[in-house]
């Protein structure tokens, strides 16, 4: 083994190093235990070592040779098949990354006109609209549902309690006595940008006012609202100059959005692509075999397929139906496929750089499943009292989440139908439901939700499935948790998150019904053996690497001379 080796293997773990980040593990209902923390080691498996890092590096280097030949004279078809194709999915992903680079994606150019142009395009980014912080006390009272006298009642309610904000009284105490908003536990609290979309005869009062000062009682249709300005600012503009390095990151990722939707336009049907997105959210049917994304050569991509890439936010985003940023995951799955098909074309595997780095990850990977094959038969090979222990210290871990069966119905808005309107078609609904009749038919009838095919039925979902499949809000959970079995939540808002913005994006509305709640179960030993040896190996997978690569070390008779390498 040359320097040169050594030195490029150095530098490779290096870059392994760099590009490492956190696994992303998931359990599901029926796993009997939460993940174990992401450590690589107890600290008491780790001892202080002062060992040449060239002797270490060239260690590594030789005993992952030997691992790897090891692993290419396998002659079980399963082992085979896994290897083989964990290295064709590192080719691929070798042969993406060069087209990328080759087309420029990772960096694309950007003069200095489109970067203003961009500017100019999006001033959701770099202009605060004038923005006002508010308190206020809402009295619900929807035109054309109550009775007039009703409705002049409660207007005249809020009139006595705008008198007593007048002469003094603590509009704070006022509102959490008195408000039927969501912000009444606030003191009325909110605040309000002059882009919000709010009931005009609302932004026109606030709006009038001066800094604490008393609005006269306003009616928004679905109510009344006394309000306090409690703060103003003025609108302002960031410069083309402080916002630029913003400027550049959004205004690549809108370019390369652009190349990408070029290729699948361009070169699309040389390979048959077909995009079925509407699969998804114009069919609450849809079933997780329904393909999204299909070649000429037989190639498919599936929404389970697009469940497993997806994070929370845009899992929740993907079942409430707000498929914007959903799209855009597709579009890149596309291109991706496209761009591999077209690096096989040109067969730039046979390219030498690409050819070296796709043998470089063959070998690595080779050499890691022949590390995990021996750390798994060191776990077998521990004693079971030895594992009885282990369980015992840890007993705690062993035991089912706590998993919730829903009954879900998800409203959408119809054409030019409000938010408010959404409500109160649900309010019919759980009034309905309410009085006996039956939910599941209900949701087979009304909702949008994916569940509408199961009469909107879903089983033991755990915090996760919540978060992703339902809604993550807080506003939700405090819903959920106030209900009974049986127990039927009003019509809410649903709204699912979009990080680049911020904020959260209303979808319609949701009716819930908690059918039953599943608290955990602690697992014994016998029923949990494999799980307990698959914690233990990951507890404790430092200090056994490090037994297996030595224990290959003394089986090849391997001998470093420190004193011929070079300095360091």
């Amino acid at each position: 083994m040359s320097i040169s080796e050594l030195d490029a293997h150095t530098e490779r773990q290096q870059q392994l190093a760099a590009a490492a980040g956190p696994g992303n593990e998931s359990i599901g209902a029926s796993d009997a235990q939460p993940p174990e923390p992401a450590s690589v080691g107890d600290p008491e498996d780790v001892e202080e070592s002062e060992e040449d890092p060239r002797i270490r590096s060239l260690t590594e280097l030789a005993v992952d040779r030997v691992l790897a030949a090891q692993a290419a004279a396998w002659t079980d078809p399963q082992l085979i098949s896994q290897v083989d194709a964990t290295i064709e999915n590192a080719a691929t992903g070798v042969l993406l990354q060069a087209m990328i680079e080759r087309r420029g994606w990772n960096d694309p150019e950007l003069s200095t006109e489109e970067l203003k142009a961009y500017f100019e395009a999006h001033p959701e980014f770099y202009d605060e609209p004038r923005r006002a912080r508010l308190q206020h006390i809402f009295l619900r009272a929807e035109k054309g549902v109550l009775p007039a006298a009703e409705r002049q009642e409660i207007q005249q309610r809020l009139e006595a309690l705008r008198q007593e904000a007048l002469n003094g009284a603590d509009f704070s105490a006022l509102a959490r006595q008195n408000s039927e908003s969501a912000t009444a536990a606030s003191g009325g609290f909110m605040s309000l940008e002059a882009t919000t979309p709010v009931p005009e005869t609302f932004s026109a009062a606030v709006w009038s006012l001066k800094v604490n000062e008393i609005s006269e009682v306003v009616d928004a249709g679905n109510g009344f609202h006394l309000i306090k300005l409690t703060q103003l600012f003025e609108p302002s503009r960031r410069t083309f100059e402080e916002s630029l390095d913003h400027i550049r990151r959004k205004a690549g990722q809108a370019k390369v959005l652009d190349l990408m939707e070029q290729l699948i336009q361009d070169v699309g049907p040389r390979y048959g692509l077909e995009r079925h997105y509407d699969r998804v959210h114009s069919d609450p049917e849809a079933e997780e075999s329904a393909v999204l994304i299909s070649l000429g050569n037989g190639d498919t991509y599936t929404l389970s397929d697009l469940l497993l890439e997806l994070h929370d936010a845009l899992q929740e985003q993907l079942y409430q139906g707000y498929m914007r940023d959903v799209h855009r995951v597709l579009d890149q799955v596309a291109a991706n496929r496209l761009l591999v098909l077209e690096a096989r074309d040109q067969k730039l595997e046979e390219d030498p750089e690409i050819a070296r780095q796709i043998a470089e990850a063959a070998e690595q990977i080779r050499a890691e499943a022949a590390l995990q094959r021996r750390l798994d038969q060191a776990v077998a090979a521990v004693s079971e009292s030895e594992m009885r222990e282990y369980f015992d210290q840890n007993k705690d871990r062993y035991q089912t989440l706590r998993t919730y069966d829903l009954t879900v119905i998800h409203l959408e808005p119809e054409k030019g139908e409000s938010y408010w309107q959404v409500l109160k078609r649900g309010e019919k609904l759980v009034a309905r439901i309410r009085a006996g009749e039956d939910m599941e038919a209900l949701a087979r009838e009304h909702s949008r939700h994916y569940s509408a095919v199961n009469g909107g039925r879903m089983y033991y979902l755990t915090e996760v499935g919540l978060r992703t499949r339902v809604q993550a809000t807080v506003k939700f959970r405090r819903r959920l948790e106030a209900l009974e079995p049986g127990g039927v939540t009003d019509p809410f808002l649903s709204e699912c998150y979009d990080p680049p913005r911020l904020t959260y994006i209303r979808t319609g509305v949701f009716i819930v019904r908690l059918d039953a709640l599943h608290e955990p179960v602690r697992k014994g030993y016998d029923e949990m053996a494999e799980a307990v040896r698959q914690n233990y190996l990951r507890r404790h997978h430092q200090r056994l690497a490090e037994e297996v690569r030595q224990q290959v070390a003394e089986e090849i008779g391997l001998e470093i001379f420190a004193d011929r390498l070079p300095a360091s």
